[in-house]
C-alpha cells in the first residue's frame, strides 16, 4: 500500500482478513485499496464491515461517507460524516472530513455543477 500498488495489496489483505477476521483495520485497508482503484461500492462494503467490527471507531464511518460521496450520494455521506462526529466529537479526522465535505458542497453550489472532487482518504 505504501508503494500505491493497490491491486497487489488486495490478496495480501484478504489473507489477513481470513487469518484475523475480528481485526477492523484490514477491512479498512482493503476498502482503501478499492477506493484508490475507484471501485467505490466495494470500498463501501469493506468500510461497512470494518464498522461492524468496531462500531465506536469513527474512521470506518467517515470512510463510508467518502465512498458514498464518490458514488454521488451526498445526503447519505453527510449523515455518515455527522455520525462519525457524534461517535467521537474530538476526532481530528472526523472534523477534517466534515469541513472538507462542506467545502466541496459549497463549491458545487457556487459553480452550479455536481461534485467533481474525490475526497482524499
Amino acid at each position: 500500500m505504501r508503494e500505491h500498488r493497490w491491486e497487489d495489496a488486495l490478496p495480501i489483505l484478504l489473507e489477513d482478513i481470513e487469518a484475523n477476521p475480528r481485526d477492523p483495520w484490514s477491512p479498512m485497508y482493503l476498502g482503501s485499496c478499492y477506493y484508490e482503484l475507484q471501485d467505490y461500492q466495494a470500498a463501501l462494503d469493506w468500510f461497512r464491515r470494518a464498522e461492524q467490527l468496531e462500531p465506536e471507531n469513527p474512521t470506518p464511518i467517515g470512510l463510508q461517507g467518502d465512498a458514498l460521496h464518490c458514488l454521488g450520494d451526498a445526503d447519505e455521506a453527510r449523515e455518515l460524516y455527522l455520525r462519525a462526529l457524534e461517535v467521537a466529537p474530538d476526532d481530528e479526522l472526523a472534523i477534517k472530513n466534515w469541513k472538507r465535505f462542506n467545502q466541496i458542497e459549497q463549491k458545487a453550489e457556487q459553480t452550479g455543477r455536481g461534485n467533481d472532487d474525490k475526497p482524499s482518504i
